[in-house]
């Protein structure tokens, strides 16, 4: 039986590390192009690197990275194929039905309640409007018309730099990898980070309400996580996460109307 060699069993660890680094950073993002090209790039990197130290010959390393990059193309576009992605549902929100979330601010008829934590915004009219200001951080603008609700959005990072635009409920510009624009149903448009989970959601529960979850940043101000029962903010950043966040009182009642500066309602956090 014939022994590998130990720079051919090292070389193997190290693809096999590669891989699993991706996999760890793109759970969800292994049929997107840009993924793909990027783990092909890096493995064709590594295969110069590695073969670069053995005699081998130009040509010969000409064809190991057009191998990868070939079997890389070919086997994303057998995926696609093969596995299509499921249609996704595009233009306004249409109401769910659902009810409107139980809430201590009084709302008169046709008014459009914004569920927030356990604060709610009440907008008159069909808008537009922006439920809430996350200290310097805008949040989405919400527009009702005849056929449902559209959605307009915008986020920054750490360096205050624009990293999505969603524009009538499609996602316009988006400076990052690993954030892509989900629409599970007719009712919800969702932004989702590389591990699935939501940096905006928007469910149109029904004619009147809305419900917004979704983390909002910008600058060096601590980030706002909102979640159904609790809106988190304050805490400290290291290294790109936020510790100690805390909850907000809650149960604040706000009021908007419709204009053209798209006034708010609720500012959590300090401007």
């Amino acid at each position: 039986m014939v022994r590998p060699e130990r720079q051919d069993v090292m070389t193997a660890l190290r693809v096999v590390a590669c891989i699993a680094i991706f996999l760890l950073l793109f759970p969800h993002d292994l049929t997107q192009p840009v993924v793909v090209g990027a783990l092909a790039t890096m493995l064709c990197l590594l295969a110069v690197a590695e073969l670069s130290f053995r005699d081998i010959s130009p040509n010969w390393l000409l064809s190991v990275v057009a191998a990868i990059l070939s079997l890389a193309a070919t086997g994303w576009l057998a995926w696609i194929i093969l596995f299509p992605p499921p249609p996704m549902p595009t233009g306004p929100l249409i109401p769910a039905g659902e009810p409107t979330p139980a809430g201590s601010c009084p709302s008169r008829p046709g008014d459009l309640v914004v569920a927030l934590g356990t604060d709610r915004v009440m907008a008159r009219g069909d808008g537009p409007f922006r439920p809430f200001m996350a200290h310097e951080c805008p949040g989405p603008i919400l527009t009702r018309t005849r056929e449902g609700l559209m959605v307009d959005a915008l986020g920054y990072d750490w360096s205050n730099d624009i990293v999505y635009i969603i524009r009538e409920n499609r996602l316009d510009f988006l400076m990052v990898a690993g954030l892509t624009l989900h629409r599970p149903d007719r009712s919800t448009i969702e932004l989702l980070d590389r591990f699935g989970d939501p940096v905006v959601y928007v469910r149109y529960l029904n004619r009147n309400a809305v419900r917004i979850r979704g983390r909002w940043l910008c600058e060096e101000k601590p980030q706002t996580v909102i979640h159904d029962s609790t809106i988190l903010t304050g805490g400290v950043r290291i290294g790109g996460a936020m510790f100690g966040q805390r909850p907000i009182a809650g149960n604040t009642c706000a009021q908007i109307a419709p204009g053209p500066k798209h006034g708010f309602g609720i500012q959590i956090g300090s401007p």
